[in-house]
């Protein structure tokens, strides 16, 4: 039986966190006129946006000691995935 560590449901719930916001905030700019409408007291814009889904993450060897240096790997990968023009800027 396959037993998760604690970092890793911490990351799979935030993943899962994640994705649902983004399928709402698609189905949202589907549904969105193309004039800003008003949702709420916010202007939203309706536009078209790329989303992309990268393969797993092991994270058999995430421990709770390693919680800096796993957050590094995972934003240096995110960042790398990311058009050039919107990676983050160097430290």
């Amino acid at each position: 039986m396959h037993h998760l560590t604690d970092a890793s449901k911490l990351v799979l719930g935030l993943a899962v966190l994640v994705a649902a916001a983004l399928v709402q905030t698609v189905i949202l700019l589907a549904l969105l006129p193309s004039r800003p409408a008003r949702i709420r007291s916010c202007i939203v814009f309706a536009r078209i946006m790329g989303v992309a889904a990268l393969w797993l993450v092991d994270t058999s060897a995430w421990t709770v000691d390693r919680t800096a240096e796993v957050m590094e790997q995972l934003h240096r990968l995110f960042a790398e995935h990311l058009p050039e023009d919107q990676r983050p800027l160097p430290a």
